[in-house]
């Protein structure tokens, strides 16, 4: 049946990461991306997660082995080490206490599974096979990357920054929707990158195509 795609706001959200390996460094990289405060605990930890605290800022180390205090107040959990049997403890203290868990290769004990993600400006694409087939879903990643370029981040930064306009501009939802879609069609289909004049001038024709019917 599949995993329904949550998009969940963790910009300062407190997450514990269980494992200092390369898998942890792995989440621990992608998390930063999206504002995360982590904790990563671990009786070792690997140097590369060291290089990342320093860098961002928003991670605490604890080199101890796992105990059930550092699930105390954190939205999440990622269990990343190499010990089943500790790993299949933290999944099940984090079922009893409600707190969502991802136990990295090991879909059976997850409550949210961590998707393959295309990360660009404020576009994230989320990925996942329910777990079934990772290399598939790392391959689509790889797709999808190819075709986040320059001109689609454009547009999508330019439908972001007309959206508020063309809400107050445009009275009905279809109209709305077309306008959008008609900016994201000359963006897409312009052989250099527009200028942003050329995206408002569009914006203003339609306007007083509207205008020019009602009257």
């Amino acid at each position: 049946m599949g995993y329904f795609p949550f998009f969940a706001d963790i910009n300062n959200k407190r997450i514990a990461v269980i494992g200092g390996g390369s898998v942890a460094c792995r989440k621990v990289c992608i998390l930063t991306e999206y504002g995360a405060m982590m904790t990563v605990t671990a009786p070792d930890i690997c140097d590369e997660i060291y290089r990342l605290a320093e860098k961002c800022g928003n991670i605490i180390i604890n080199v101890q082995p796992f105990s059930e205090d550092v699930l105390q107040g954190v939205c999440a959990v990622i269990a990343a080490t190499s010990d089943r049997k500790v790993n299949q403890h933290i999944y099940e203290l984090c079922v009893q206490n409600n707190i969502p868990v991802n136990t990295v290769d090991d879909p059976d004990k997850c409550t949210f599974i961590f998707p393959a993600l295309v990360h660009k400006g404020n576009i994230s694409v989320g990925i996942s096979s329910s777990g079934t087939a990772p290399a598939f879903s790392a391959y689509l990643r790889r797709r999808i990357e190819e075709l986040m370029d320059e001109k689609m981040l454009f547009c999508a930064e330019m439908t972001a920054e007309l959206r508020p306009i063309v809400r107050e501009r445009f009275s009905s939802e279809k109209r709305r929707r077309d306008v959008m879609y008609a900016v994201i069609d000359y963006i897409d289909s312009s052989e250099m990158l527009p200028d942003r004049s050329e995206i408002y001038k569009l914006l203003e024709d339609m306007e007083y195509e509207d205008k020019n019917r009602d009257s």
